[in-house]
This record gives structure tokens, C-alpha cells and sequence, in this order.
């Protein structure tokens, strides 16, 4: 559970469009902690999960202090890791959904390959067809 800060929202209190794509950050981020994959990111290694694409569907407005969930789904096909986010209000009303496209990449910003232990966690990893989820 996470809230819609006020440094997202624009001058009419809606949170701003670019805030989320940075509220499905943090829950990238915190999938790669949850999953005990952050010692395989930067800072903590030499490979970063560069980002080669991005988008969102606004469905619905955000507003200050709303609380809001985001659950995500990760796929790998070869070097390409998708991500896609559901955002939902505390009622189960989807109010974004979105995907990004990642790579990994060394500190020189080359491609490179995923370490053993990373792969293997990412197969472990549920996708369903069905999206978004159906709280």
C-alpha cells in the first residue's frame, strides 16, 4: 500500500501523469527487494536493468493522499525482462495500467547477461494472460 504524495499531484491536487511511471518504479524496485534480487542491481552489482520502453493507461484520476496498490507481473524472453503494473484504488478500481521494457546492462552500459541466480528467480515468476487482475 502506498499513498499519492503531494509533490505528485499537479495544481488541481490529480496526480501528475509522469508520477506514475515513478510509483511503478518503486514497485519494481521493491519486487527486486522482495524477491532477494537487489544484490544482483546496482548499486550492489555490476548490472542494471536499463529501460528501453515504457507507457501507461490513465483510467481513472489520482489524488492527494490516496491510497493506492500496484501489483506487477515480470517476464523474461531472452535478454528483454517485461514488467506490466496494475494500479488500484482501496475499492479494487483499476486507476492505471502499464508496462516497461528492460535490458540488462553492465557499468559500461553494455549489454550482458543475466547472472545464473537472476534467471532462475525470474522462472519462478507467475504470468497470466489475464490482465489486469481481477481483485
Amino acid at each position: 500500500m502506498d499513498r499519492v504524495s503531494f509533490y505528485d499531484t499537479d495544481a488541481m491536487g490529480v496526480m501528475h501523469h509522469a508520477s506514475f511511471l515513478k510509483k511503478f518504479e518503486d514497485a519494481r524496485v521493491a519486487w527486486l527487494r522482495d524477491s532477494g534480487l537487489d544484490g544482483y542491481h546496482f548499486p550492489k552489482a555490476d548490472m542494471v536493468l536499463a529501460v528501453t520502453e515504457a507507457n501507461c493507461q490513465f483510467r481513472s484520476p489520482c489524488f492527494f493522499d490516496q491510497e493506492i496498490s500496484i501489483f506487477l507481473q515480470v517476464k523474461r524472453t531472452r535478454l528483454k525482462l517485461f514488467i506490466r503494473y496494475a494500479m488500484y484504488d482501496t475499492d479494487n478500481k483499476i486507476l492505471a495500467t502499464g508496462s516497461t521494457t528492460h535490458v540488462p546492462m553492465n557499468g559500461k552500459l553494455k549489454l550482458t547477461k543475466y547472472p545464473a541466480e537472476f534467471e532462475s528467480r525470474l522462472e519462478k515468476e507467475a504470468w497470466t494472460e489475464t490482465w489486469p487482475l481481477n481483485l
